[in-house]
């Protein structure tokens, strides 16, 4: 496991998972971003099953000429034979208005579709979405909360702070990165399964799309972080063998309700989460409400030599927790989900029920 803040290089190689789960917004999703990754999972062994939870109706983009749900369904079963996807699930929420699912259901739909074999581990889109888009965020949001109650590792893919930038200094897109210090895996891949996918969506594989500047710029190799860490990096523990034999993590939650700046008791349970998230075996997730949901807020700025809450919650987020802020405070103080920093989203009561009863330690400060 690569150290908060540690190097790259470290860690080349993607974990020996038998059954590995990718959950995406769209299709086309498997393959113009994943498709590397599922591939290379696929080349080692393991059984790549895939969930996507729109038909991707809703594209601007129309390559070809036909219904879009209808055509993308056909291509993406196309695509996943050529990346030797074992399985695919394929569900009709609304694309563009994703983010308007409640989350529960969508955690039981990828539940109902893991059934009895759960999967060895997850793979899904940054939480920036890579380029912001809200679908792809509220996918990886729901994959993450299933697989937070069932122990279940995440990794996600992302991409070099230096490729988004050049991307978006080119095309004026809005991609996100991240700094080599926040990136754990960086893996070689062959590119060529995952061009014969990408030309199996010739509705959204367009000349002049960004895709193939991106792929160009990552060249030879993809680029991961861990959202929800396994226990160890040689772990093999898998989910169908006895209760017994699995390593537990320690699940701590804790409830910050006071205001950002002038209580030294939010203060001081930011620290300690911070702390709490660069140890091993610890999962640790944020609430805040009330006052706290201000501490989320990007780009604050405090005196020279003050310190400043939304820096300090950032470790959190990049070891592998969890910010989660109370909607309906948000709403009360005028804070919307773009305004909060990367990694932290809106949430609701029930997610905290959830995590509170999931929990092994709740603090409340």
């Amino acid at each position: 496991m690569t150290p908060t803040g540690g190097h790259i290089a470290m860690n080349t190689a993607l974990p020996s998972w038998r059954r590995v789960l990718a959950v995406v917004a769209h299709p086309d999703d498997e393959s113009f971003g994943l498709g590397a990754v599922l591939a290379t999972f696929a080349a080692a062994g393991s059984e790549v099953s895939v969930l996507c939870l729109t038909r991707g109706e809703a594209s601007t983009v129309r390559g070809v000429e036909g219904d879009l749900a209808e055509v993308r369904t056909q291509e993406l079963q196309r695509a996943a034979e050529v990346l030797r996807i074992t399985r695919v699930g394929l569900r009709e929420y609304p694309d563009g208005a994703l983010a308007d699912v409640p989350l529960d259901d969508l955690h039981a739909e990828i539940a109902t579709f893991a059934g009895s074999s759960a999967p060895d581990g997850i793979v899904v889109f940054d939480p920036s979405g890579i380029t912001g888009h809200a679908d792809h965020q509220r996918a990886t949001e729901a994959a993450l909360g299933y697989a937070r109650t069932r122990g279940i590792p995440v990794l996600a893919w992302t991409l070099p702070d230096d490729v988004a930038a050049t991307l978006n200094t080119e095309t004026g897109a809005g991609f996100s990165g991240h700094p080599q210090a926040e990136v754990d895996l960086v893996i070689d891949v062959d590119r060529s399964t995952q061009e014969l996918a990408v030309a199996c969506h010739p509705s959204q594989a367009v000349p002049g799309s960004v895709l193939w500047r991106r792929l160009d710029l990552l060249g030879p190799r993809e680029h991961l972080r861990w959202l929800h860490r396994p226990v160890s990096p040689t772990d093999s523990v898998h989910p169908d063998e006895p209760p017994t034999r699995r390593k537990h993590k320690m699940n701590i939650l804790m409830i910050i309700n006071g205001s950002a700046y002038g209580l030294d008791s939010t203060y001081n349970a930011i620290r300690l989460a911070a702390s709490m998230s660069k140890r091993d075996g610890v999962d640790v997730t944020v609430f805040l409400m009330g006052d706290g949901v201000t501490a989320a807020m990007a780009g604050q700025k405090t005196p020279d030599g003050y310190y400043k809450l939304d820096r300090m919650l950032s470790p959190v987020t990049r070891g592998g927790g969890q910010i989660l802020c109370c909607g309906t405070c948000m709403d009360a103080r005028g804070i919307t989900e773009p305004m909060l920093i990367e990694g932290a989203t809106r949430s609701t009561m029930e997610a905290l029920t959830d995590a509170t009863l999931a929990a092994d330690k709740v603090l409340v400060f």
